[in-house]
């Protein structure tokens, strides 16, 4: 039996400052690095698969990360084999109906049984924080970045690799050679069925060639199970050879299958928001110039000028005729409208009263000897 540990572990911010983030960029935006983790029980390895969220949504990352995993990583030995030839995978999963119970998953999860394993046993955590072997995955790996600043992808994955037992790896959306995966929906619902209402109410699921057992708990007697079939049209076998075909071109061997045979579409990389990439823009100043070429460019930015200019510096000799308006630096104001302080004095004579520490009397007017203000041309 293969027993595995799956889940999302929490984002990453990238820029990664540890203890040292600079205070000027506190409140900006940062690119999070999403990670799945499959926690392998049976060899005590942890595969961490980071992608940045610019990549993918969740849910079709499961199902992408999943079948490349067990097709190209530990699934590459079991897929040459016939199904019942094979081991029974358990799967331990937190219970996030959204995420892990999804009609769309259970197709896929049906698929496994089918390709590549003799059964495939689906064990959910009741409903609370598990703290499973996922969650202390994540936790040893950022415990590994504390106290580093970290610009780059690349140098997390090396960080989180210094830590026994982690296996990471970056996937990087950019070179068009991720498993980033679509069409999953149209692909599986061609070969099975939906799950029937109310099934999401159970912990405990076996899926055996399709067919599939559920238990509310794992102590639920066997007279209070239900089983039914999500098997579409046609025998398992008929079903495997399809689905090997459609998902890699290949009816048969599986041995020589590779990430460029995956016949699905890829994701079209995701675009941030305006607002987030000008608020992440804002922390480029603290970013090794080497490193920039990861994050994205705020197409509102301007470049600066090199020097500011007063209003008078940039006067020339056309701007002195008439009817032209002199050319003012932004965000200084007009001359004309402007008066110094210095001349400000010089223009108002300097008339002080005696101070007056009876704070209840009225207040006082001004002089009629106070010269009046001095009018600005």
């Amino acid at each position: 039996m293969q027993i595995q540990i799956e889940d999302f572990g929490g984002g990453l911010p990238l820029p990664n400052y540890g203890s040292r983030r600079p205070s000027a960029d506190y409140f900006n935006s940062n690119i999070m690095l999403h990670n799945f983790v499959v926690a392998d029980l049976t060899s005590g390895e942890n595969n961490v698969f980071v992608y940045d969220e610019r990549a993918q949504v969740r849910g079709l990352m499961l199902c992408a990360i999943s079948v490349c995993f067990n097709t190209f990583g530990f699934g590459s030995s079991t897929g040459k084999l016939a199904p019942e030839n094979t081991h029974t995978l358990l799967l331990i999963l937190d219970n996030c109906v959204g995420q892990n119970k999804s009609r769309v998953v259970f197709m896929f999860y049906a698929m496994l049984s089918i390709v590549f394993y003799k059964k495939v046993l689906l064990l959910f955590l009741l409903p609370g924080h598990s703290h499973n072997s996922a969650d202390r995955v994540v936790g040893w790996c950022k415990r590994n970045l504390k106290g580093k600043n970290l610009y780059d992808p690349g140098e997390v994955v090396a960080q989180m690799n210094t830590t026994p037992a982690i296996k990471a790896e970056f996937m990087d959306h950019r070179t068009g050679t991720g498993p980033f995966f679509v069409g999953w929906k149209a692909l599986l619902s061609k070969y099975f069925k939906s799950m029937p209402d109310g099934y999401t109410a159970n912990y405990l699921y076996e899926i055996d060639a399709g067919v599939v057992t559920t238990r509310h708990l794992v102590t639920t007697a066997d007279q209070d199970v239900d089983t039914f079939s999500i098997i579409g049209n046609g025998d398992a076998e008929s079903i495997r050879k399809a689905l090997l075909g459609d998902l890699f071109g290949s009816e048969d061997d599986l041995g020589m299958v590779t990430m460029e045979n995956v016949q699905l579409a890829r994701q079209a990389p995701l675009s941030l928001t305006t607002k987030k990439v000008k608020s992440l823009s804002l922390n480029y100043f603290s970013i090794p110039p080497q490193y920039l070429a990861f994050y994205p460019v705020d197409p509102a930015t301007t470049p600066e000028p090199n020097e500011t200019t007063s209003g008078s510096e940039q006067t020339n000799s056309n701007d002195e005729t008439t009817g032209s308006k002199r050319k003012v630096a932004v965000g200084v104001p007009s001359q004309s409208n402007k008066m110094s302080w210095s001349s400000a004095q010089a223009a108002t004579p300097h008339h002080q009263e005696p101070v007056d520490t009876n704070f209840s009397s009225p207040v006082k007017t001004a002089s009629k000897e106070c010269a009046p203000a001095a009018t600005l041309e």
